[in-house]
């Protein structure tokens, strides 16, 4: 009873990363008390109960889709309903917005963006008085319909206030607070998942201490790879600029990627599986980053 405790705890937590300083502490209570109450029971009895699931050929020997996909799916639709994190996605840049500031056509379409942006306000209180005016200025003839670069009208002070916007909107992007947390929760989770996936086998001895020792080295392998690829390809994959020299909290992102992917297959897959898995797994999370 405590073991299948701990499962719907999890679904219930991983819902709470994506409603987080959203809701009320109350309203989360209640979905909590629902979900374990109901949601993720009827799914673990038609999986891990022998239900119809479980007949038609489904396993899960960890809760890739039992205690993950249920928390995740659970988690997308509390997110709907909310909507988008204020401030999350007002400023995101895409990497050409940050090439190097020369051609009229460039300057034009980059104040254009910042016109557009709902960060004005702090804007100001950032730039000086001639940079923020030389903006105020471009952004008025684009209102206008006018090039304001255009027949060289365009000063140095202009060239210089868009560049400080770029800068600007590059150092105030939506970033984790506190990354050694970050790191710290990671770690302390990727040690849990150890004993998640290995304490699946119920039993140490004889046999099923192979097998446990089997899940926990590509919960090990899998986690790693998956870490790997988003921390070294997440910019390139959702062509963004980040002046970040380690992207850690990417990294840690495809380590729990990959740990959850293989959750379903780490006690009978070979090692180079796992290092699959793990990479598939990074891949489908930059994917959904970027549809984000």
């Amino acid at each position: 009873w405590i073991f299948q405790y701990s499962y719907i705890s999890t679904c219930a937590t991983i819902v709470s990363g994506s409603v987080a300083e959203r809701i009320k502490i109350r309203h989360y209570v209640v979905f909590a008390a629902l979900m374990s109450a109901f949601i993720c029971p009827i799914i673990m009895a038609w999986t891990w109960g022998q239900g119809w699931l479980y007949k038609q050929g489904f396993t899960d020997f960890a809760g890739s889709m039992v205690v993950h996909g249920t928390g995740g799916f659970s988690g997308l639709v509390a997110t709907k309903i909310l909507g988008p994190r204020v401030g999350k996605f007002a400023n995101r840049r895409k990497r050409s917005d940050y090439d190097e500031v020369g051609p009229s056509s460039n300057l034009s379409s980059l104040a254009q963006i910042s016109a557009n942006t709902d960060a004005q306000v702090h804007r100001r209180q950032m730039m000086s008085e001639t940079e923020f005016d030389a903006m105020a200025r471009i952004t008025n003839k684009i209102a206008m319909g006018e090039d304001p670069m255009a027949n060289g009208e365009g000063t140095l002070v202009d060239l210089i206030a868009i560049k400080s916007i770029i800068k600007h909107d590059i150092e105030t992007n939506f970033k984790p607070h506190n990354i050694p947390y970050v790191v710290l929760g990671t770690f302390i989770l990727w040690t849990g998942w150890l004993l998640f996936n290995g304490g699946s086998t119920t039993s140490i001895h004889g046999a099923r201490s192979i097998v446990a020792a089997r899940a926990m080295m590509n919960t090990v392998l899998s986690g790693s790879t998956s870490g790997l690829i988003c921390w070294y390809y997440k910019d390139q994959f959702m062509d963004e600029r980040s002046d970040e020299r380690f992207k850690v909290g990417a990294a840690c992102h495809g380590v729990l990627a990959g740990l959850v992917s293989i959750s379903a297959s780490c006690d009978n897959v070979a090692y180079w599986a796992a290092l699959v898995i793990g990479g598939f797994g990074g891949l489908v999370y930059m994917t959904s980053c970027r549809f984000m």
